[in-house]
């Protein structure tokens, strides 16, 4: 309205016919990111399903209400006026500069194409290059400062018993300078209630003050109760990243036996395959 001096209505009229079919690409852009999400299946979906079909269907919203509602209320209620706030003049030439010197730039990357492709790929090239460094799990795991264990008796050991090896325990991850606390529970394990059972939350000292990880606070922790307790099944686990989706972290893997071959053939496999698990250098603390 103020530059060419189109009255409300054809300047809404104008501004739709350039804007429209951004609107529209923006739209179906999101759309294709975020709608596919919502069609995985498994854990993954269930945690992207709500997220994805929100964002979809406010997106589809937003596109109606910006080439419906709002041209009709540009043109009802904009009028054109004279500009005297010095604010609204100052933001005026500011954002006309910047626009220029955008379209200044757009034309100067397309009259020298090589040029920016090249820059475009390197972009790209750092771009793969930073994500095969990131964790490619499903739930990474991550060090929260807390750790936990789980202690298993032959079954009918008695509670007495089953404290006195939390006690060793506790005597054990204490050594440790990045454990600051070690809290135990007797008589219930993270299998059920049992008077040979018991567990144990393990609370690290904050990360600037510790020089090892949880991850190698587990394996420390695992390789000296091997060691040292003998009496009974003790693994240290890190909490899972997502509270609710499952009691550790790291993942769980399921044989069956689909053939029928027996418990014995059955049993051969589980020792093959926690052999080549083990000699993998990407597991750690692989177990029945």
């Amino acid at each position: 309205m103020r530059e060419e001096h189109l009255p409300p209505k054809e300047a809404a009229r104008k501004a739709m016919r350039q804007i429209t079919g951004a609107i529209v690409a923006i739209t179906l852009v999101l759309a294709a990111v975020f709608i596919p999400s919502a069609l995985q299946t498994g854990s993954t979906g269930v945690i992207y399903r709500q997220f994805a079909l929100t964002l979809s269907i406010s997106m589809v919203f937003s596109a109606f209400l910006a080439m419906s509602f709002s041209p009709a209320l540009c043109a009802s209620l904009m009028h054109p006026k004279r500009l005297d706030n010095a604010l609204f003049r100052g933001f005026n030439r500011l954002f006309e500069s910047t626009r220029a010197a955008y379209v200044r730039r757009v034309f100067h990357s397309v009259t020298h194409l090589p040029r920016w492709m090249t820059a475009f790929a390197v972009v790209v090239a750092l771009g793969l290059f930073v994500l095969a460094k990131l964790p490619g799990s499903f739930v990474p795991e991550e060090d929260q400062g807390d750790i936990m264990a789980s202690i298993q008796l032959p079954p009918g050991a008695s509670l007495q018993r089953t404290e006195a090896t939390l006690h060793r325990f506790y005597e054990l991850m204490i050594k440790n300078p990045a454990v600051h606390d070690v809290f135990q529970v007797a008589g219930s394990g993270f299998a059920g209630t049992a008077e040979s059972a018991g567990r144990a939350f393990i609370h690290l000292v904050p990360w600037s003050q510790r020089k090892q990880t949880a991850f190698q606070v587990i394996r420390w922790g695992n390789s000296q109760v091997k060691k040292q307790i003998h009496n009974a099944s003790v693994f240290l686990v890190n909490k899972p990243t997502i509270q609710g989706l499952g009691q550790f972290g790291g993942f769980d893997f399921y044989l069956e036996d689909r053939a029928g071959l027996g418990r014995p053939a059955l049993n051969s496999a589980v020792r093959t395959l926690l052999g080549k698990a083990r000699k993998d250098p990407e597991l750690y603390d692989v177990r029945v």
